[in-house]
């Protein structure tokens, strides 16, 4: 496990990124062990079905709507001043139909909207299997589970 935190960590380099274990499914003493090598911020989640789900609105039309949350941020900024918007979180597009040198799309849209939005906002954007496209898009959270545990026993 050491191991794999550290080549996380190598990714990461200097910037300052706050990496959140997924505990999923997990031991106590595998959450602990990853506590020993340093993690700090963990976090539990079942996104198994979110895949099914877009897939399922993709084939009936519907699409990620960047323009509208990038209208809804402007809309907040203008006539919400007191409420202060922390930042968004982004799941990558993974439709069988973007294509594998634009795997990165959902990622680029949401830094650009964060850039617009009272400075930048933190971007929790990436997992295990695509976390380094989202810190090559400017993700100040990633969301890491078997590539810091190892993939789980069912």
């Amino acid at each position: 496990m050491r191991s794999r935190i550290d080549e996380i960590r190598g990714h990461i380099g200097q910037n300052d990124v706050v990496l959140v274990a997924v505990t999923k499914g997990r031991t106590v003493d595998e959450i602990l062990q990853a506590y020993s090598y340093g993690i700090r911020d963990f976090g539990e989640s079942y996104v198994g079905q979110f895949p099914l789900i877009m897939s399922a609105l993709e084939k009936s039309g519907v699409a990620p709507e960047y323009d509208a949350i990038n209208s809804m941020t402007c809309f907040i900024e203008e006539n919400a001043p007191n409420l202060v918007l922390k930042g968004f979180m982004c799941i990558d597009e993974k439709s069988p139909h973007i294509q594998v040198d634009c795997a990165s799309c959902s990622f680029s849209k949401m830094n650009a909207i964060g850039k617009r939005f009272r400075g930048f906002p933190q971007l929790s954007m990436g997992m295990t299997d695509d976390y380094k496209h989202a810190l090559k898009h400017g993700a100040t959270i990633i969301r890491v589970g078997s590539a810091i545990f190892g993939t789980l026993k069912k």
